[in-house]
């Protein structure tokens, strides 16, 4: 068995292999039962991180792939064309940046079945193939360790025609982490091998780009500190480094002019806007290994791409486009009933050249728009403003309008070579309708069991899913009332489901089953009609519950934790489907607001599955999702009466 000391004797004819997760060992050039005198690996065993399938075509100047991100947010069916196309172009092995599976799930049995997935279509290529783990391999203890009693190692090296590769793992620990063991293995690595004919480095998050005075202070060694290390360690070499995670492509020279090449996707989400303007498209990098380097070319699913596809100016043009992408204000209704109402739509050109904007609406019914699409010309600076027209039939109640006109927007520009395509940038944005309610008093004690006997009848009705899902039926399939009250101490909300077909799981997440999910942003305006649901709930309040049908208990998630402190949650079953009592208190409330709560922002959801298949669920949002582009700003907004 040859050890990891020997590395850095094996010849130029020779691939190695090794890990600082598990202990040293290698295969004397022999896969099953046939001999490969090129290959060496102290990673082998009965778990590995790489496929038993022989090396294509080697010689000096060889061919391999890099694939992007095929989570999370999969598109099917991507991935597996890829699989496919590769096969077509015979690589001589196949080496990843991470993302493979969707992962973010404490039940290892479900991740289990999804590496069992992946390594199924994996086991399709007719070459070797290299794992790099990303976040959504590695987002807990438990896929950790199944990582490993799979594939054997998170982080590894080796060396294949005397070109050096090293496969880091960014999530050492998670989230976002590269461990002092890691960082010392590969620093003996290096020491080890100091003068291969190249140096490719395998990421996932394109850590050099994080910027530390952004993140929570516990973790800014870790950010500050640990790209840095391999910036140093490597800025002598030849080298390249390919990440992925952004789900954009962008080409980098950096830390002495060596490419830094963040992919884009091979099936992960993607809005596909184009290479060009976003660098959002599916892709592979096809790499040529040559005495002068690696010569890399983009392979888009329809084409071949250059590395150089996004530049940096083109790249800050879309950046100052995006940031000032239009705006538009909620037609805010005093009554109860909507007849008209003028919406207006503000755009800039924030660039030193002409650009082109125009809008199409996209109306629901009941509503009309007029004018139904608008373009207009504006110079380098220029600023104007769009009124437009919203009328509905008499007698529109303003709460069925839940469902916003959607505005579709491009602006486009010429980056002076008139033969060329436009660049463009592309949005979507709402114009909606709502109104101002007041918060009543409570009448008497709020008792919070889950029972609704003090409320009366609930005042807001929600039947129908938003955005529209043709999967729900009718308001006998899923639909919902909900009501609010307060007193000194808290703010009540209370929910009532009806629901054909009741789902519960224990063992789910209250979004994973028939739950019910209410969003409160308590901030002072305007950051409270402008709030966006953050991830981290710095801005608003989640409580999201379901009961247990057997036990009277119930699954519930509530963040941040100040709230999840001192609210007071209960739902239980019903005879047509479920119910819910929360109480927030005011003192919370307070201190969002800084000062006495007058005003809050709410949205609530019913989560309607019919089944443990997640694709067939229905989602009853009483105003459009704040965390999306259907978002109204400040919709769902109260006050205290």
């Amino acid at each position: 068995m040859i050890r990891t000391g020997l590395l850095a004797a094996i010849s130029a004819a020779t691939i190695a292999v090794a890990s600082g997760v598990a202990s040293a060992h290698s295969d004397a050039a022999t896969t099953g039962s046939e001999v490969l005198p090129h290959f060496q690996t102290d990673a082998d065993g009965e778990k590995k991180p790489f496929t038993d399938v022989d090396f294509k075509n080697e010689a000096k100047d060889f061919q391999f792939i890099v694939m992007s991100d095929r989570n999370g947010a999969n598109r099917a069916g991507v991935f597996e064309d890829a699989i496919k196309k590769i096969n077509w172009l015979q690589p001589e092995f196949v080496i990843s940046v991470g993302d493979l599976i969707g992962g973010y799930k404490t039940d290892m049995k479900e991740i289990e079945g999804q590496r069992e997935e992946f390594d199924g279509i994996i086991k399709q290529l007719n070459m070797r193939y290299f794992y790099v783990p990303g976040n959504h391999d590695l987002s807990n203890p438990g896929q950790e360790r199944t990582w490993e009693e799979r594939y054997g190692h998170r982080y590894y090296h080796f060396l294949y025609h005397d070109v050096l590769f090293l496969v880091l793992s960014t999530d050492d620990p998670f989230p976002v982490q590269m461990g002092d063991e890691q960082v010392a293995y590969f620093e003996k690595v290096l020491k080890d091998n100091p003068s291969p004919r190249w140096t490719m480095v395998f990421m996932h998050n394109p850590t050099w780009r994080l910027d530390p005075t952004k993140h929570q202070a516990s973790k800014k060694k870790a950010y500050e500190n640990r790209f840095s290390d391999f910036d140093r360690m490597l800025k002598d070499r030849k080298y390249t480094v390919f990440a992925g995670h952004t789900h954009n492509y962008t080409h980098a020279r950096r830390n002495g002019g060596h490419e830094h090449i963040v992919m884009a996707t091979t099936g992960g989400g993607s809005k596909m806007r184009g290479a060009r303007n976003y660098g959002e498209f599916d892709h592979m990098a096809w790499v040529t290994m040559t005495d002068n380097g690696p010569i890399i070319a983009n392979l888009d699913l329809d084409g071949i791409l250059p590395p150089d596809v996004r530049t940096s100016e083109t790249a800050a043009q879309v950046s100052q486009m995006e940031r000032a992408r239009p705006t538009s204000e909620m037609v805010k209704v005093e009554r109860d009933i909507f007849t008209t109402g003028e919406a207006k739509i503000s755009v800039k050109n924030p660039l030193q050249i002409p650009i082109e904007v125009s809008f199409d609406f996209e109306v629901p019914t009941p509503l009309t728009v007029d004018p139904k699409s608008v373009t207009r010309e504006l110079e380098p600076g220029a600023k104007t403003d769009i009124k437009v027209s919203l009328r509905a039939p008499a007698g529109t109640r303003t709460d069925s309008l839940n469902e916003p006109v959607t505005v579709k927007y491009k602006g486009e520009w010429n980056q002076g070579d008139a033969e060329a395509s436009p660049f463009a940038v592309t949005s979507e944005f709402t114009i909606g309708v709502d109104r101002q309610r007041a918060i009543k008093r409570a009448k008497g004690t709020v008792t919070i069991d889950g029972n609704l006997r003090e409320w009366g009848e609930l005042p807001l009705k929600v039947a129908g899913t938003e955005p529209p899902d043709p999967k729900w039926k009718s308001p006998k399939d899923a639909s919902y009332k909900m009501g609010l009250s307060y007193d000194d101490q808290f703010l009540y909300i209370a929910v009532e489901t009806r629901d054909n077909k009741l789902f519960l799981d224990a063992s789910r997440a209250p979004h994973e089953q028939d739950g019910i999910e209410i969003r409160i942003d308590a901030r002072p305006d305007p950051e409270r009609s402008k709030g966006r649901a953050l991830w981290n709930y710095t801005d608003h309040g989640i409580v999201m519950v379901a009961p247990i049908v057997k036990d009277d208990q119930q699954t519930t998630y509530v963040r941040p934790a100040s709230l999840d402190e001192v609210a007071q949650v209960k739902s239980i079953v019903s005879e047509n489907g479920i119910t819910a009592e929360i109480a927030i208190p005011t003192a919370w409330l307070d201190a969002q607001q800084k000062g006495p709560w007058k005003a809050i922002r709410l949205n609530a959801v019913m989560h309607d599955y019919d089944s443990s298949v997640g694709r067939k669920a229905k989602h009853l949002w009483w105003r459009p999702d704040w965390r999306f582009d259907r978002n109204i700003e400040g919709s769902g907004t109260f006050t205290k009466e």
